[in-house]
């Protein structure tokens, strides 16, 4: 039966044909406007659908059911990473991103004369990479044969989650530089984001609103190459999970933590906190401030993909009995174009 709605997929399948099924199955696994789907990917039996149609449409009708559940699952995770960069399509393997501070400036023309040139993307660029990520669900006959479509699509659900995860510390970690993360890459050079040449570092502990000061002030100090001040307006204050109490209360207290006669709290409503496990992971005390926006880019070749492997003619299903394969993967980088709009403290 298909799902809920009492008609046979076999029937449906003879007078639609495999496309005209896989477009009604697609149509009744979507929302409308605010409704809910009428059929989710576990109203649904693999082996009912093995059953009803040809060997050559199973894969593609399977795969359906396979791909929402892990788009779903995917796009349901609670994650931060893609709060704190700007992403953009790529075709390329690597990327030249104009960043750390094109020298460029207005300048006064008089009449008939040419304007001045000075800024130039091959003079000031950062390079970013990009690598491709995935994983294969397989099912077997056996999995068809008993019927496991619970068990499959648990997998599926994990699998999308693990993609959220992965891509999320992959954004994390380079935000914090990490070793193997490809961070910062100015003329295609490895160099550290974070030091006391671009003096984007404090060594404050996060306690209080004078903390969150002394960044501030360190980033109002930013220049570009010119020497002039940079027009910059930090957003987040990125906190591991041990700073996130902390730095709420930073974000909405009404008055100053530990203030006498109920001073005032100048910071109350801005600079909204953003926390993740990812920095726990590194230290449960450094944090981060500033636009990260502007700073962090996110190069995707490959949004998140589902695959079909359609033929059964291959060694995986002679050698293994594999009648369906599906391959999960997708594209992308995660780098910084500047390092003058992210203050780090390393307290």
């Amino acid at each position: 039966m298909l799902g809920r709605k009492g008609v046979s997929i076999k029937d449906l399948f003879e007078s639609l044909g495999a496309d005209g099924l896989a477009l009604k199955i697609a149509e009744l696994m979507e929302a409308k406007g605010d409704a809910k789907p009428e059929l989710r990917p576990d109203d649904f039996s693999i082996r009912e659908i093995y059953e009803a149609v040809d060997q050559t449409a199973f894969p593609t009708l399977t795969g359906l059911l396979i791909s929402k559940k892990i788009m779903d699952s995917y796009l349901a995770a609670p994650t931060v990473g893609d709060k704190l960069v700007t992403s953009f399509p790529s075709s390329l393997e690597t990327d030249r991103v104009g960043g750390f501070g094109l020298k460029a400036t207005m300048r006064k023309v008089k009449a008939g004369m040419p304007y001045a040139k000075d800024a130039d993307i091959d003079e000031n660029w950062v390079t970013i990479a990009g690598d491709k990520y995935g994983t294969i669900l397989d099912i077997t006959e056996e999995a068809i044969r008993y019927d496991q479509t619970g068990s499959i699509l648990v997998e599926a659900g994990k699998i999308g989650l693990a993609a959220a995860a992965f891509k999320e510390k992959h954004i994390l970690y380079t935000i914090q530089d990490q070793t193997g993360y490809k961070a910062y890459y100015p003329k295609g050079v490895q160099t550290a984001l974070y030091s006391g040449g671009h003096a984007n570092v404090v060594t404050d502990a996060l306690v209080d609103h004078t903390d969150v000061n002394a960044a501030r002030i360190l980033l109002a100090a930013m220049t570009d190459v010119n020497g002039d001040p940079i027009i910059s307006e930090a957003k987040n204050i990125l906190v591991p999970i041990a700073l996130e109490m902390t730095a709420a209360s930073i974000y909405k207290s009404a008055v100053l933590i530990g203030g006498a006669n109920q001073q005032p709290n100048p910071y109350v409503g801005m600079f909204a906190p953003i926390s993740s496990p990812y920095l726990d992971a590194v230290s449960s005390s450094h944090w981060y401030f500033g636009d990260f926006k502007r700073e962090f880019l996110w190069k995707e070749i490959i949004p998140l993909q589902v695959l079909t492997r359609k033929s059964t003619d291959n060694e995986d299903s002679w050698n293994r009995d594999i009648t369906a394969s599906y391959k999960v993967r997708y594209a992308g980088e995660c780098g910084a174009q500047d390092y003058r709009y992210v203050i780090y403290s390393s307290a």
